[in-house]
């Protein structure tokens, strides 16, 4: 199934581009270009956010080995104290 994402408005490529750098998640994107009540992009979800970042040019974020790690330690740790 295909499903046709309006291309992003360059108003809120700043915040594309800290959600590529990692520094907000794509929810709080979402919420921040909400805030910006540009017209036709009242309701983003955070999928958007991620198909305009790579529309953008911008990418996505991409933890680094060792941050990989560190995540991967984290939830095994969190699965065994259950």
């Amino acid at each position: 199934m295909t499903i046709k994402v309006a291309a992003p408005d360059k108003q809120f490529f700043p915040i594309l581009k800290k959600y590529s750098q990692g520094r907000i998640s794509a929810y709080d994107a979402a919420c921040e270009i909400q805030d910006m009540n540009i017209p036709g992009f009242e309701d983003p979800g955070a999928s958007e956010v991620i198909v305009w970042a790579k529309m953008a040019g911008y990418g996505i974020p991409a933890p680094t080995r060792e941050e990989a790690q560190q995540q991967a330690d984290e939830i095994l740790k969190k699965s065994t104290e259950s």
